[in-house]
């Protein structure tokens, strides 16, 4: 998967991340692990431990041919917004999760189009991402 789940250990016991809408299949090369994205998608995060807790997200984004901006927002929020190229750039935001479920959704501000051979319509990627859970209050 693209992801990883770490922190302290009870609470990643009571949290877990779903790609839902707007992915394509997990890939992964030398380990790198990535997914594509149509133009917006979405990582259900549930948080099944009572208080809120700390989310620290942190990895990498890309475009599939142009330059193009990557907004994450969570709800109303705008919690990452930056421009990508077909390079990598850094991806990295906080935030408290509270109890339930969140749904961080990535949206590009272009359409996707397909590129050279691949049959899908490709906007950005995601990879490497490292999501961290910690005490809210805690060291991240």
């Amino acid at each position: 998967e693209f992801f990883q789940l770490r922190g302290d250990p009870a609470l990643r016991a009571a949290v877990r991340v779903t790609p839902a809408n707007g992915w394509h299949a997990p890939e992964g090369l030398r380990g790198h692990h990535w997914r594509w994205s149509k133009e917006r998608a979405e990582l259900r995060i549930a948080n099944n431990a009572v208080p809120p807790v700390a989310l620290t997200v942190r990895g990498r984004a890309g475009s599939a041919s142009d330059l193009r901006r990557l907004r994450i927002s969570i709800g109303e929020r705008l919690v990452w917004d930056g421009e990508i190229g077909k390079g990598r750039s850094e991806i990295r935001f906080e935030c408290l999760l509270p109890p339930g479920e969140s749904v961080p959704i990535f949206a590009s501000d272009k359409p996707a189009e397909k590129v050279g051979t691949d049959s899908r319509e490709l906007a950005f990627r995601v990879s490497n991402l490292e999501i961290v859970v910690q005490p809210a209050g805690g060291t991240r």
